[in-house]
């Protein structure tokens, strides 16, 4: 049961619409760039996902250690919990409102989100990357550098997953799950780049997001509501 619950928190959260925005500017400017062909649009997409993976992967084991470092006061970790508790709720309220909006008036009218600048940022990384003809380590080394700016959006999933896990499955269970965690959440830019690679529209693609997006923000509205419920049982439970 774990396992099926980390799955599915990982394949939210690569469809919640912060991410699901750079997926599809990136496979829109890579089918732009036509003149590199499509095998180049599948292997940089591909090499992508894979630093998007070693970053989020990285980040997991970087916290683990944080918390089996904070584990020794049992006092700490309850109000660590707390506190995440009520981050998440806050999360969940703000979710609450963009799915309203977005059901109302579609994606574009969404209040919270990635703020415009890094939004800005991470293009400006795409388009001169892509442009450059980059493979190999340029493609993975922008895939970490998106990833790391994209925390600042997919962080209020990922961090209170990786307390749970950290929890319910101690040791090397923990570091199998938070793979699986990842592989999920890749799965989604996987897909959408091998769709772009065979000929898909990037216009199909953003046109998807803008149709589903209500509902895939009440996805990821309602999994941090549920993970702010087992934050705040965790704090109860040190």
């Amino acid at each position: 049961f774990t396992l099926i619950k980390v799955i599915g928190a990982g394949l939210i959260d690569g469809i919640n619409p912060c991410a699901f925005a750079v997926i599809v500017f990136l496979v829109s400017y890579l089918t732009l760039t036509g003149k590199l062909g499509r095998k180049f649009a599948l292997m940089y997409g591909l090499i992508f996902a894979a630093g998007v993976f070693t970053c989020y992967f990285l980040i997991g084991l970087g916290f683990f250690q944080l918390l089996e470092f904070l584990e020794t006061w049992k006092s700490a970790m309850r109000w660590i919990f707390a506190a995440m508790g009520v981050v998440c709720i806050g999360f969940g309220i703000v979710g609450v409102v963009d799915t309203i909006v977005a059901y109302r008036g579609g994606a574009s009218k969404m209040k919270f989100g990635m703020p415009k600048s890094l939004h800005r940022l991470i293009h400006r990384l795409i388009r001169e990357d892509v442009s450059r003809g980059a493979l190999g380590i340029g493609a993975f080394l922008i895939g970490i550098a998106v990833s790391g700016v994209e925390l600042v959006c997919t962080g209020q999933i990922y961090l209170p997953v990786i307390m749970y896990i950290n929890t319910r499955a101690p040791g090397l269970k923990s570091v199998g799950l938070l793979t699986i965690y990842n592989l999920a959440f890749i799965i989604p830019l996987i897909v959408v780049v091998v769709l772009g690679a065979a000929g898909m529209g990037s216009q199909a693609l953003a046109g998807w997001a803008r149709k589903h997006a209500a509902l895939t923000r009440a996805l990821t509205t309602a999994l941090v509501f549920a993970l702010a419920v087992i934050m705040l049982i965790e704090a109860f439970r040190v």
